[in-house]
């Protein structure tokens, strides 16, 4: 799946939507790799390398899709609570405390996250 970041003004996106878009490192008209999706408090995210070559979840809003493709290694887990859904690949979307670890950066899972990046990236 792959995503184009397009120009937006925080100030007149959804409210909900505006303490995360505060955050983010991404340059409009700049395509990005969507290597998850999660569905947190009714809010799409994509998990993308942002601009400072990290692993960052970021608000669908800012972004249109150019390709809807999902990898061939997604799986989808649906859950009850504020995280009501993560695609992605196993190691990500096997469980909440899967999808957890890679928000807060454990240091395996961005392992695990670097080297099927890795292994994504033509040769």
């Amino acid at each position: 799946m792959r995503v184009v970041a397009r120009e937006v003004d925080a100030a007149n996106c959804p409210q909900a939507l505006r303490s995360y878009l505060g955050q983010t490192l991404i340059t409009p008209a700049r395509s990005y790799d969507v290597h998850a999706m999660c569905v947190f408090d009714g809010i799409v995210f994509f998990q993308i390398i942002d601009d400072a070559g990290l692993p960052s979840w970021i608000p669908s809003w800012p972004f249109d899709v150019v390709d809807d493709s999902p990898a061939s290694d997604w799986h989808c887990q649906t859950l009850r609570g504020k995280l009501s859904l993560v695609l992605g690949p196993e190691f990500i979307a096997k469980s909440e405390d899967a999808y957890r670890a890679m928000v807060e950066l454990d240091e395996q899972q961005v392992a695990r996250f670097w080297k099927r990046v890795g292994a994504l990236s033509p040769r």
